[in-house]
């Protein structure tokens, strides 16, 4: 009988991270982790205390991030806003990035960034938002009777199933 790898797959952010925990066929978790605190260094403790918690929960043998493989002014605005990015955001999803990283390295988990592109392009074109969530739906049927789950936790989906 063959033992399928616990993979756990992030889409960083300080405001938002996506995460997903898969073994097999078998969605463990996923959410969406939302740091809390005032200042940088609060907010990063957070999410370093979030992410600890995940990896003793499920002792993932693999981690997937996934990381911008480029930044262009015109094209990049913050989901919610439609306000443009700057280099300050991406900065910040660094330091979110950074920090799931040292989880992974403190445990000794193997860890692969992994360009968005990538594996959006499963499908023979860049998906968006939409794109990403029916993929997820499709890769796990449990998804579809969960009343809302984010984009960020979609993309950590779709990673993980097609990280394994």
């Amino acid at each position: 009988m063959q033992q399928h790898k616990t993979v756990i797959a992030f889409d960083p952010g300080l405001t938002d991270t996506g995460v997903a925990v898969v073994r097999g066929d078998a969605l463990l978790f996923s959410g969406t982790l939302r740091p809390k605190g005032e200042g940088l260094a609060e907010r990063l403790g957070d999410l370093m205390e979030k992410t600890e918690t995940l990896f003793q929960t499920y002792g993932p043998e693999k981690c997937d991030i996934e990381v911008a493989s480029h930044f262009s002014y015109s094209r990049s605005r913050d989901c919610r806003t439609g306000k443009e990015l700057n280099i300050k955001d991406l900065m910040k999803n660094g330091y979110a990035t950074a920090v799931i990283m040292a989880v992974a390295g403190m445990r000794n988990v193997p860890t692969e960034q992994r360009s968005a592109h990538t594996w959006k392009l499963v499908r023979g074109r860049n998906m968006n938002k939409d794109d990403m969530k029916r993929m997820a739906c499709s890769l796990c049927s449990s998804l579809k009777d969960k009343k809302r789950f984010s984009s960020h936790e979609a993309e950590a989906v779709c990673m993980a199933f097609l990280g394994r």
